[in-house]
């Protein structure tokens, strides 16, 4: 348990209030809720600052090439004067 203790301190004293009141098996399947919910939060935070980044990406790579196939078309026209 020692080496969970940086990482979970409220998980710890969640399951060591599970063992004092005997019901262990109801107290991990509420920390692992607990978990779940707070992984699941923070993958959507993410996804939420990721999907403007990823838009203007995508955007600027298709401006870029759209630019250049522009660039080239008008300049294949300036050679043909």
């Amino acid at each position: 348990m020692s080496s969970l203790k940086p990482h979970a301190p409220s998980t710890l004293n969640l399951i060591a209030s599970g063992e004092q009141v005997n019901r262990l098996g109801p107290v991990l399947l509420h920390a692992a809720e607990m978990h779940e919910t707070q992984t699941r939060q923070r993958i959507d935070r993410l996804l939420a600052l990721l999907t403007p980044l990823v838009t203007v990406t995508i955007g600027g790579l298709i401006g870029g090439l759209i630019i250049s196939v522009m660039g080239a078309i008008m300049s294949v026209g300036q050679l043909a004067q």
